[in-house]
């Protein structure tokens, strides 16, 4: 019986670790969809992602996910390849080769390098983002690749896996077409955000001129019209950069960040058409100005509102193993910030909780416990991690006597416990009647005795 129940004690807690740990993971790859806002003017670049860089939440989505050629976007992977291989850029001087050069398309974009020109590479890292020169690319990663382009292509990929980017795939460190070399708005975003916590980046991309040749050849000056006072069609005094691109296979594209009153956000468009429904041509750069268009109309109408601090508490939740306590407060993992529309009162926000029953202790400040979802009807606006908001120790009694109490009032504990009652009751019946047999025996004995003397006595 000792054995029966160490064993079943065992599978107990065999069961409920598996069950635990099951509820992690499916905690954990809980994954949030975005809401989108936006009510204005129909947007005809075909693939647009705009973010807001401070809730990481998606305002407007089209085609965020569909496989496009991505131009000259190409060149924020080729900067982040550079800058993470690269010793020292502002003292490393790179020599610009013949053969190098030789390889440049006809209808590349080029900054203007010649032939023996000796830069820093803090130089040519100007020529790549500024004026989004495909001679600097190539250069830069002849220099990087030890003297194999493709090489340098590998790592290109190699980094684009690493930051999740499972839709995109180089061919090249220019952008110029290729049927293999493609992403998306979703992974340009990853992209781009990893490249603005680079050392430069942003200090580089958001110059709107550059002097970088001594002779007579023109300060480089951005593509990027956005940033430009004089186009007055484009210019957006709230954007800081980042990248523009075109080919004829990709149309018109445009990664951009734009920050007012400490609100930013980033906005990337891909394929901004060249031709209407009639074919007739568009001069128009619509990725310009549709980016415009919606940095207009979210600084407009939407702000960023505080839901909840670190440590405030949001729920409780059931412990067990604690001294002279049974439940613990959860707070959010970080401050809970949200953009809505100005109008949106935080009082017409919903919360739905994704926990486990209960939690065991020991418990750390900190730990993740589950997640709570934020929600305006039944649109998806964020989803947050909770974390315990103290630390609780394991009280060993408490674990041995609720250990003790999950045996016993188990199911199999207590089938068991009426499987014994009932058979004691057989067991002392049978000793009812295997006593009453006996005491039937013993009386007929002493009968018999009892006849055997008188007989004798006679």
């Amino acid at each position: 019986m000792k054995n029966l129940l160490f064993r079943f004690f065992l599978i107990l807690c065999s069961v409920f670790g598996i069950f635990s740990f099951s509820s992690f993971l499916f905690l954990r790859n809980f994954e949030c969809k975005g809401f989108s806002f936006y009510d204005g003017d129909d947007i005809k670049t075909d693939s647009v992602l705009l973010i807001n860089t401070d809730t990481e939440m998606p305002i407007f989505e089209k085609n965020s996910e569909k496989r496009r050629s991505m131009a000259s976007l190409t060149k924020i992977m080729t900067y982040i390849i550079i800058i993470e291989n690269a010793k020292d850029i502002k003292i490393e001087k790179v020599k610009v080769k013949k053969q190098i050069l030789n390889l440049l398309d006809s209808e590349s974009s080029v900054s203007g390098l010649k032939e023996n020109d000796e830069l820093t590479v803090f130089d040519l890292l100007h020529c790549l983002l500024i004026r989004s020169g495909n001679d600097a690319a190539l250069v830069l990663a002849d220099y990087i690749g030890k003297g194999g382009i493709d090489d340098f292509v590998k790592m290109m990929n190699i980094k684009a896996e690493e930051l999740g980017c499972l839709n995109t795939h180089f061919t090249n460190v220019d952008g110029m077409f290729d049927e293999n070399h493609y992403s998306t708005a979703k992974d340009m975003y990853k992209i781009t955000s990893y490249a603005m916590k680079l050392p430069y980046f942003m200090e580089i991309c958001g110059k709107r001129q550059y002097k970088v040749f001594d002779d007579d050849r023109p300060v480089l000056r951005t593509t990027n019209k956005m940033m430009e006072p004089g186009e007055r069609e484009y210019y957006c005094p709230y954007v800081k950069g980042i990248k523009t691109g075109w080919h004829s296979e990709a149309g018109r594209c445009l990664i951009s960040y734009a920050v007012k009153s400490n609100v930013s956000y980033i906005c990337v468009a891909m394929g901004g058409p060249e031709t209407d429904i009639n074919g007739d041509g568009i001069k128009e750069n619509l990725a310009m100005i549709e980016t415009k268009k919606l940095y207009t109309w979210a600084f407009e109408n939407l702000s960023l509102k505080t839901i909840s601090n670190r440590n405030d508490p949001m729920c409780q939740i059931k412990l067990k193993y604690a001294w002279k306590k049974d439940k613990i407060i959860l707070s959010p993992e970080t401050t809970i910030k949200i953009i809505l529309p100005k109008e949106f009162k935080i009082s017409d926000l919903t919360t739905a909780f994704f926990l486990p029953d209960f939690i065991n202790a020991p418990v750390e400040a900190g730990d993740f416990i589950g997640k709570a979802e934020l929600k305006f009807g039944n649109s998806l606006l964020k989803e947050v991690n909770l974390v315990s908001g103290e630390t609780v120790p394991l009280n060993f009694f408490s674990f041995i006597t609720e250990k003790i109490k999950d045996v016993v009032f188990s199911r199999i504990f207590i089938i068991s416990g009426k499987c014994l009652i009932l058979l004691l009751i057989c067991y002392l019946i049978f000793l009812f009647w295997a006593n009453k047999k006996k005491m039937k025996n013993k009386k007929r004995l002493y009968i018999q005795k009892n006849k055997k003397r008188k007989i004798i006595n006679k």
